[in-house]
């Protein structure tokens, strides 16, 4: 049901005002009107009006103030409230009446604000009425509401960028030039917001149809969303890979860029507890849910001692914990393992070393303060600085485990584009 909500002037004769007016009301014909007039309109010029309404439903509105626009914009956006639907006509009345109706119109987001145009007289006045200009308010706010979707956007606030980018790509008309931009903003941010919550296929999805150049985005580089697909296509296809390691990282970065470290900190920790269980499976075939205890022939005597003995206690059923896979990849004489085991001890580390709390190094440190953290089993707020320095040692192991030209490929496959 719509509402066309008018300001009434005088004019020169009312009855002018009245003819443009019914001119307005016959060419949108809605199911209400609501005149907003001054004291002098409501006199003078409505009973001309009322003529010309037939049975149509109408209501008057006679307000103070004519001159006042901040006044009259409160006024005008409380009566806009109560309809649904709204179109706003301001061809008459004072300008501040004009200037306040405007406003609120474009605050409500009217379905369309129209005034009569015609032939002008000497005074500038039009003599008759010809025609209705219409605009759309949705494409007026519609620029300014998208570069706040950017804004979002490149605050890895993607689930907001896509919700609201998404309400004006279905609101803006079909011929607007913002419509493709909306549409970019909302394909691109839906796609990343699937991706930060590691919904991988559906993100991969999303990113290889944004690339082709029938869906017509705009202002973004489809070739970088093209290598982010691919990119994403290896990380569904290998549980095990070099592109999930590189991917916790990132993840984990922008969340210590929103300032948010306790999801940071998780990400992290299973960044790491990720990347021990990869160089186990990868180089030792070793699965750390489930220890074959002759994997462990290689090493020593003790060690193999040590998880024969777990085994006995666990009826067979073996797992290896974090620290337990960086003390193995140690003893194996991983290079990550080792790079690891000097960050987790600040003493030397062997199978026989004796060490404890007070001999915990920086890594293992950090881990317990994840694990000391809300989102684990404590209540203690992750630290920004326990956040960076923990994302620099593990982009430190990394560079250990993956070739320069390799790490740098795979980091430009998963750079995120602008928008």
């Amino acid at each position: 049901m719509s509402t066309l909500i008018m300001t009434v002037g005088t004019g020169r004769r009312r009855s002018d005002i009245a003819e443009a007016l019914l001119f307005s009301i016959d060419r949108h014909r809605p199911n209400k009107v609501v005149f907003l007039c001054t004291a002098k309109s409501e006199k003078e010029t409505m009973p001309f009006l009322a003529k010309g309404l037939g049975q149509l439903e109408y209501e008057v509105v006679c307000l103070p103030n004519e001159n006042d626009v901040q006044y009259l914009y409160q006024a005008y956006l409380e009566q806009m409230k109560k309809y649904d639907q709204i179109v706003v006509d301001f061809t008459s009345g004072t300008k501040a009446m004009s200037a306040a109706v405007f406003a609120a119109a474009i605050s409500r987001e009217a379905a369309r604000i129209s005034y009569i145009t015609g032939p002008r007289d000497s005074t500038g006045r039009v003599t008759r009425s010809t025609d209705v200009v219409a605009l759309s308010p949705v494409e007026v706010i519609a620029e300014r509401q998208l570069q706040r979707a950017r804004e979002l956007f490149a605050l890895y606030d993607f689930h907001a960028a896509a919700r609201l980018a998404d309400s004006y790509r279905q609101a803006l008309p079909e011929d607007s030039p913002l419509k493709a931009q909306a549409k970019t903003i909302w394909m691109v941010s839906a796609a990343y917001d699937l991706w930060d919550h590691f919904k991988w296929k559906q993100a991969r999805q999303y990113l290889s149809k944004a690339a082709n150049p029938r869906e017509g985005l705009v202002g973004v580089d489809t070739a970088q969303l093209a290598a982010n697909a691919d990119f994403l296509d290896a990380v569904v296809r290998k549980s095990w890979g070099y592109e999930r390691l590189i991917d916790l990282g990132n993840n984990a970065r922008r969340r210590l860029e929103q300032n948010r470290f306790d999801d940071a900190l998780a990400r992290l920790y299973r960044a790491f507890e990720y990347l021990v269980q990869e160089c186990l499976r990868n180089d030792y075939e070793i699965d750390t849910a489930r220890l074959e205890l002759e994997r462990l022939d290689p090493l020593s005597a003790q060690t193999r001692r040590k998880w024969r003995s777990k085994a006995k206690q666990t009826k067979g059923r073996l797992t290896i914990g974090l620290r337990d896979g960086i003390e193995l990849l140690a003893e194996f004489g991983s290079p990550v393992g080792e790079a690891l085991i000097r960050m987790y001890w600040r003493k030397q580390w062997g199978p026989q070393a004796e060490l404890g709390p007070k001999d915990a190094g920086e890594l293992q440190n950090w881990l317990n303060e994840r694990n000391a953290s809300f989102l684990a089993h404590g209540s203690v707020p992750a630290k920004k600085h326990t956040v960076q320095a923990m994302l620099e040692a593990y982009g430190s192991v990394l560079e250990v485990m993956i070739q320069p030209e390799e790490m740098h490929r795979l980091q430009e496959q998963a750079r995120f584009v602008t928008i």
